[in-house]
């Protein structure tokens, strides 16, 4: 069986960059428990606080059917059989986050529309998005049909202040996170092959792709889509004592980001 790649640490700093690196959802070691994600099933504000380090790769969701969590890596570019028709893998990101509304750790697992956001804010004020002296953001969620979610809108807005994580947000954080390079490991490419095989022919032909100045013109003219929502029957491990993700850091300094 073909070797899994980790997710990719992220950084804010290389948002500019068409960065092709990847990486899917996979099983550890430790308690099973079930992944929260951030879900915004209502047109409103969501109101979070980023917590730890970021990942990124890159999956697939069109041609395989719904429900089938594919994720492709960089080194498979030209052996991804999806990836070598046209369909291109979609740049995703995901961090922990804490829910303002209900206090909860949950995961943020969403595209370069809300994450380029926050790299925004960290090239403008020279802050970690998810430091120490990181504000809250809020999420304003826009639907004008509230069955369809493709035509949802993203705006990410900082709060005024610094939300410095308490001791128990901190401990909530430590205890309850889970392994993101791991979780989002890339599939297997012989599991890629082999979903790829499953698809019928006359959906092997992928969409079209904008070039560059079409695709800024429909920006300007045009919401974007939503992210499909992130599948909430994976069950993932909890971040154990020995997991990699924590460098021993501290709530009373540091960055909250060496959390991750």
């Amino acid at each position: 069986m073909t070797e899994e790649m980790g997710a990719e640490k992220g950084s804010w700093d290389d948002f500019s960059a068409d960065d092709n690196k990847g990486g899917n959802n996979g099983n550890g070691d430790g308690e099973q428990r079930r992944a929260r994600y951030m879900q915004f099933k209502e047109a409103r504000d969501y109101r979070i606080r980023l917590v730890g380090s970021h990942v990124k790769f890159r999956r697939h969701w069109q041609p395989f059917p719904k429900g089938t969590r594919v994720i492709t890596h960089s080194s498979y570019r030209d052996d991804d059989p999806a990836w070598a028709a046209g369909f291109w893998p979609k740049e995703t990101f995901a961090i922990h986050v804490i829910d303002r509304d209900d206090g909860q750790l949950k995961i943020l697992e969403k595209g370069k529309q809300i994450f380029g956001a926050f790299a925004e804010y960290k090239r403008i004020n020279d802050i970690d998005p998810a430091g120490k002296e990181a504000p809250d953001f809020v999420i304003k969620v826009e639907r004008p049909n509230p069955k369809d979610v493709r035509n949802t809108t993203y705006t990410v807005v900082a709060t005024a202040k610094a939300t410095p994580l308490t001791e128990e947000e901190y401990k909530m954080a430590k205890d309850e996170a889970w392994p993101l390079p791991q979780m989002y490991k890339s599939t297997p490419l012989d599991k890629i092959k082999e979903a790829w095989e499953n698809i019928p022919e006359d959906q092997r032909i992928p969409p079209k792709r904008k070039s560059d100045a079409e695709s800024q013109a429909s920006a300007k003219s045009e919401s974007k889509p939503a992210d499909p929502p992130a599948d909430e029957s994976v069950t993932e491990p909890a971040a154990g004592g020995d997991d990699d993700l924590f460098s021993g850091g501290s709530s009373e300094g540091g960055d909250s980001s060496d959390l991750f």
